[in-house]
């Protein structure tokens, strides 16, 4: 006898890839969007260093980047949800989205929870709908604000 549940097994891992794979990342909240580009430069050391433009030729913070990368690149879920809540969430209004392009997409949405704090996601590599940690949650959607230049004033529910 197991005192653990089939979701307890469950290989919680909803999105993966290898950061320094990632050329493109487009993100998208409050109607705002957004693509950075990487670039790799070489500096004076003969080091190259990647650095991340907005389609608009503004430089990124770097620091901000790497943080939402290294948060979604082995992203777990807390754990999955129905079919039926996948489907709904077809004809939500996203919280954020974002896109991820190597040498293929990797889409990943949060919505948010009308009951909880936690935020429900969809991710193009997992056929599951799924909850993200508070913690994780929290965490991305700040970088995504941050790279989108959405001001603690403009949100209406922090």
């Amino acid at each position: 006898h197991f005192d653990k549940t089939v979701e307890d097994f469950r290989d919680k891992k909803v999105l993966e890839f290898k950061e320094d794979s990632i050329q493109q990342i487009t993100i998208e909240k409050d109607g705002i969007s957004k693509t950075l580009i990487s670039k790799q430069e070489k500096t004076d050391n003969k080091e190259a260093s990647i650095t991340w433009r907005s389609d608009d030729g503004i430089s990124s913070d770097k620091k901000i980047v790497s943080n939402l990368l290294s948060q979604v690149s082995f992203l777990k879920s807390e754990k999955y949800l129905s079919d039926e809540i996948k489907n709904k969430l077809v004809n939500e209004k996203p919280l954020c989205k974002m896109r991820f392009k190597n040498e293929k997409s990797i889409d990943l949405t949060l919505f948010k929870m009308d009951t909880e704090e936690n935020l429900i996601g969809i991710s193009s590599m997992n056929e599951y709908a799924f909850t993200l940690s508070q913690f994780n949650g929290k965490e991305i959607v700040s970088d995504i604000e941050t790279l989108l230049g959405i001001t603690k004033e403009e949100k209406t529910d922090s």
